[in-house]
């Protein structure tokens, strides 16, 4: 019996040990879960927003991402001439009229060119008015003087020749005396007749060659006035169109080059009293469209607000699908069909660049080979 009792005490005494570790660990899970479910319930649950889905009005529907554009479409604004900007005419946002000024560019240098350019235009014509008023009233008397001079001297040669030719033998000329006076008397009658001619020469006024050359010297430098001019207009960016500002990226300052640069231009501009849509549609689902179809465009995030489109044409080239995602491993083995809708810019708060969510109702039938193409 007194072994039975020890026994007994010692099962007793192992299950208190083994209890009692097992109650305590107990105690401490219910504290902590009891400390968890405090800390929940003092945080505020999230509940994630409910995207709201876009109802098609249409019982056959095609489906497409589309771009807002202008609707001249989105024109990138360049220079003609690389050189430094000298003035910012417009900011973002401004609307603008064709031939409104936008820019423009450091003119100093052609400035330079066309003063030069405009002096030797006038000296040009100076020149070629001063031809065709020869002869000049104050030279005909100094030509009549020359020839009066030049027919004095004929004479006085004249008179020295006969009066040393008519002496006889025994006077004191001499052969070479008599040569001497007949010389001279060659060489003045020989200016007499250069003189009468040069004032018929002066009296006929300019050779009507010469005038023909001197108009068109003066023609030549008033065309290159007019070009140095022309690269003065260049240097001034004028609206091509009637628009708005829809990007600026050009500063007082910076050195603009001639060429355009599609991701970044210097300014870009379009017509946005009306936008455009241009919507893609992958090339498994053109049979089901038909050109004219009507269509609507809901804005992403809230389809509620909608507007409905009005056709404006199909571009006849299926082409590789422009990436949307901006990622340059974007695949583009999907050819789409571009077609393009209109709305007025105040029927739809959307912006020039932006995506929206289009449905175009859809042909319910497979058309006939004939009128496959639009």
């Amino acid at each position: 019996m007194a072994e039975v009792r020890k026994s007994t005490l010692s099962v007793r005494r192992v299950s208190w040990l083994i209890a009692v570790p097992m109650v305590l660990a107990a105690a401490g899970l219910l504290a902590t879960l009891m400390a968890t479910a405090r800390s929940r319930s003092s945080v505020a649950v999230e509940t994630p927003p409910v995207r709201k889905t876009t109802t098609s009005p249409y019982a056959a529907t095609i489906s497409g991402a589309g771009l807002v554009e202008a609707s001249s479409e989105n024109i990138a604004v360049g220079v003609a001439v690389s050189a430094l900007i000298k003035e910012v005419a417009v900011s973002e946002g401004d609307r603008v009229s064709a031939g409104d000024v936008l820019l423009r560019l450091d003119d100093r240098e052609a400035l330079a060119r066309l003063a030069v350019a405009e002096a030797d235009a006038a000296a040009a014509e100076l020149e070629l008015q001063r031809l065709k008023r020869l002869p000049r009233v104050e030279e005909l008397p100094v030509a009549d003087a020359v020839v009066n001079e030049a027919q004095a001297n004929a004479s006085n040669a004249q008179r020295d020749f006969d009066r040393i030719s008519s002496l006889g033998p025994g006077d004191s000329a001499s052969r070479r005396e008599i040569d001497d006076r007949r010389l001279s008397l060659e060489a003045a009658k020989a200016q007499l007749e250069k003189a009468i001619a040069q004032r018929k020469l002066l009296q006929a006024g300019a050779w009507p060659p010469d005038v023909a050359l001197q108009a068109a010297r003066s023609k030549a430098a008033l065309a290159r006035v007019d070009a140095i001019r022309t690269d003065l207009e260049r240097l001034v960016v004028r609206a091509p169109i009637s628009g708005q500002i829809l990007k600026l990226n050009a500063r007082v300052g910076q050195f603009a080059e001639a060429r355009v640069d599609v991701d970044a231009p210097l300014l870009l501009m379009g017509r946005t009293d009306v936008l455009h849509v241009r919507v893609d549609i992958d090339d498994t689902e053109t049979w089901r469209f038909e050109p004219g179809a009507p269509a609507r465009a809901f804005m992403r995030g809230n389809p509620s607000i909608a507007t409905d489109l009005a056709f404006v044409r199909v571009d006849p080239l299926v082409a590789p699908k422009r990436s949307l995602t901006g990622s340059a491993s974007e695949r583009t083995d999907t050819r789409v069909l571009r077609v393009v809708y209109s709305f007025p810019a105040s029927a739809f708060p959307v912006y020039v660049g932006q995506l929206v969510d289009v449905r175009i109702r859809a042909a319910t039938a497979v058309r006939n080979a004939s009128t496959t193409n639009p």
